[in-house]
């Protein structure tokens, strides 16, 4: 016969076991339910805790100079410039940003009328400049012709005669001077009127001895001060959009004494960019070729702190 066990009695003597438990538990901790003395950590004062050192903050360019440095990061690879040039803006000018940060970052890109040079392989407007410039170069052969004996050939007449006038001037009087004579020397016409083209870049003779275009008045101006002696890297030929009319429209950019002037062919004086509020600046050409002309973000404005920022311990929980 299976034994059956008495249920009701077990439950009883489980009841009973589990309550001596914890009295027992109960009477070790004291009262209030607390841990014994022995068991509790001391008390301690704040003043007693250690002094915590106030916090360091660090940029993440700042931490990956400090790992190549330390060899512990390979060198920036050069598809990474960039972003290290967009960086020398927004950290390298804070003022609590390391020196030896300011050396390591590459300068920005540069800018005109408030727009990054961003250098672009190829480009329509390249091709044009190209073209141009072998025609420039048959140009002046003939201007070396006739500064070596009798010229009969007008235009290379007037070039000599106008760089000759400019060469006896320094500074922001020679470049008015090639600014006026150039406007004065060609018949202003347009594409279709003069080569029966959309848009041609006419050399600079070919100019003066006919008419020419906005782009070939800031084109004669460009090679006659690269004449003179101007670096190619102060020279730039603009273009832009003009709201107010709807055209498109060529100046010439010069650097003078760290300011970025405009020979424009619709104006009688040497323009500074102030005036070119109502334009939207589309590319600039030189010698080495074409860059668009964009928008770079505006550093964020970093915030100095009047004192170095402490976080103070946590109290002790008390007894």
């Amino acid at each position: 016969m299976k034994h059956v066990p008495n249920w009701r009695a077990l439950a009883r003597a489980g009841t009973i076991m589990a309550g001596l438990v914890l009295a027992s538990a109960a009477q070790a901790a004291g009262p209030a339910g607390k841990a014994p003395a022995a068991a509790r950590p001391p008390a301690s004062s704040p003043a007693l805790l250690p002094a915590m050192a106030p916090l360091q903050f660090f940029t993440i360019a700042q931490r990956l100079s400090a790992l190549r440095a330390a060899g512990a990061l390979p060198s920036a690879p050069p598809e990474a410039q960039p972003v290290a040039a967009a960086l020398s803006e927004s950290v390298a000018d804070r003022p609590d940003a390391d020196p030896a940060l300011r050396d390591t970052l590459p300068p920005g890109p540069e800018t005109i009328l408030g727009m990054a040079l961003l250098p672009v392989p190829g480009g329509e407007l390249a091709e044009k400049w190209r073209d141009m410039a072998g025609r420039w170069q048959r140009d002046e052969a003939v201007i070396a012709a006739c500064r070596g004996g009798s010229c009969d050939h007008p235009g290379a007449k007037r070039w000599i005669s106008i760089g000759a006038a400019a060469a006896a001037l320094s500074g922001r009087r020679q470049l008015a001077l090639v600014h006026d004579s150039v406007n004065r020397a060609i018949r202003y016409a347009t594409d279709y009127q003069a080569n029966a083209a959309a848009d041609y870049w006419a050399s600079p003779l070919e100019s003066i001895e006919k008419i020419g275009d906005c782009e070939d008045y800031a084109i004669a101006k460009y090679m006659m001060l690269r004449g003179l002696g101007y670096p190619a890297a102060d020279l730039k030929l603009i273009v832009m959009f003009q709201r107010s009319s709807g055209m498109f429209h060529a100046v010439l950019a010069v650097r003078s004494e760290g300011e970025w002037l405009f020979l424009d062919n619709q104006r009688q004086d040497l323009a500074p960019a102030a005036h070119y509020s109502d334009i939207r600046p589309i590319a600039a050409l030189d010698e080495s070729g074409q860059a668009m002309l964009a928008l770079m973000p505006q550093p964020v404005p970093s915030v100095a702190l009047a004192e170095p920022l402490r976080v103070e311990p946590a109290a002790p929980e008390l007894p």
